[in-house]
């Protein structure tokens, strides 16, 4: 619904960039113009023969228990950190935010589902409370991305390349420009060349922001 609005009350704005509170910009230098353009290129897999520009750019979540947990359900480079978000104004964007706008009526049975020992698929959620009713809207994006062609194909997930493990859920480095960056390691608000990420999202431990 928020970017909904953003887009209604800047309707020149071309790009939109959304960030959770826990996140901050890695650097004042590149806008979410810069960071989309240098993002589809990066991002862009290399057998896609799609020339239209993507609507969403996500990343995945860095190596970590999240994505080990998405090798698990077999998702494959479907496990995505919705914390930070980049849109592009288009058809597509109102398509996958409509789908996702939508979703929070789901319950359930519109779920990712393993088997009875592990049963639905909690994401974030830290406690054991399997077999939730209602998902989190980080659940929802990944499910409605999972189950809707057209979600999709709007939507552009990096990074790419899999991890030395070669699971695609994880990318345990950043060989290029990334989105963000969502691991422990401290914030530095910089230009170094060495910065790959426009947003870190653990500038602090979220227990401390």
């Amino acid at each position: 619904e928020a970017t909904f609005a953003v887009f209604d009350d800047f309707p020149r704005a071309s790009y939109a960039l959304y960030m959770d509170t826990d996140s901050i910009l890695s650097s004042p230098r590149h806008a979410p113009t810069d960071m989309f353009r240098s993002l589809a290129v990066a991002y862009r897999n290399e057998s896609s023969a799609s020339d239209v520009p993507p609507s969403l750019i996500v990343n995945k979540p860095y190596f970590a228990w999240l994505c080990n947990l998405c090798n698990g359900y077999g998702l494959g480079s479907n496990c995505i950190n919705s914390g930070v978000l980049l849109w592009r104004r288009s058809s597509g964007a109102r398509f996958v935010l409509q789908k996702w706008w939508e979703s929070q009526f789901d319950g359930r049975t519109q779920n990712f589902y393993l088997d009875e020992h592990w049963g639905y698929f909690n994401g974030w959620a830290w406690d054991d409370n399997r077999g939730l009713d209602k998902m989190s809207e980080q659940n929802r994006l990944m499910y409605i991305a999972w189950t809707i062609p057209k979600v999709r194909e709007a939507m552009l997930i990096g990074p790419t390349f899999p991890s030395r493990s070669k699971l695609t859920s994880c990318p345990e480095r950043v060989d290029g420009p990334c989105l963000q960056k969502d691991s422990f390691r401290g914030i530095e608000w910089t230009d170094n060349d060495e910065e790959h990420c426009y947003v870190q999202h653990m500038s602090e431990r979220k227990n401390n922001m």
